[in-house]
């Protein structure tokens, strides 16, 4: 495996308008991208921040200012990180890796601020505050282990 081949021949002369046939080198170079730079400086720093969404469970239901906030304060960081990166790589025409991430961890961390907006207007005004705190808990759990298993499935 070299990182850099070469190949001397001719062109094709449909190439050419003329019809002409030019000398020509092909040069194929393997290149790549430093991941670990990456993974452990944007991937695992949001991952962490998006686990944090679950801060917003521990304000008290009725608090839905408080519960917000910290949903958008996630959510605002993680936008950050993701035009920062887009400031470090080459613009490209599709969607990387990073972006697929990124946008994954946006809608995961939508799905909490509208379970947060459910819970305000459904269930707070409706049901006992310890049958609200159970909804809670429960919610938190299930969105926990979906989220750590999308981590673990997308990994493997």
């Amino acid at each position: 495996n070299q990182d850099i081949h070469l190949e001397r021949g001719w062109s094709d002369p449909n190439d050419s308008t003329s019809l002409n046939v030019y000398p020509g080198i092909r040069a194929r170079i393997r290149i790549a991208r430093e991941w670990a730079y990456y993974m452990y400086n944007t991937v695992l720093i949001v991952i962490i921040i998006t686990l944090m969404t679950v801060g917003a469970i521990c304000c008290p239901p009725e608090d839905i200012g408080d519960r917000l906030n910290v949903t958008l304060t996630v959510t605002l960081t993680t936008v950050a990180i993701k035009w920062t990166i887009d400031g470090m790589t080459p613009a490209v025409p599709y969607l990387t890796l990073m972006d697929k991430f990124l946008i994954g961890q946006m809608c995961i961390i939508y799905v909490m601020f509208v379970f947060n907006c459910i819970v305000a207007k459904c269930f707070v005004p409706n049901y006992p505050e310890s049958e609200v705190e159970r909804i809670d808990n429960t919610f938190a759990i299930i969105w926990l282990c979906t989220y750590i298993s999308g981590l673990v499935i997308s990994a493997a």
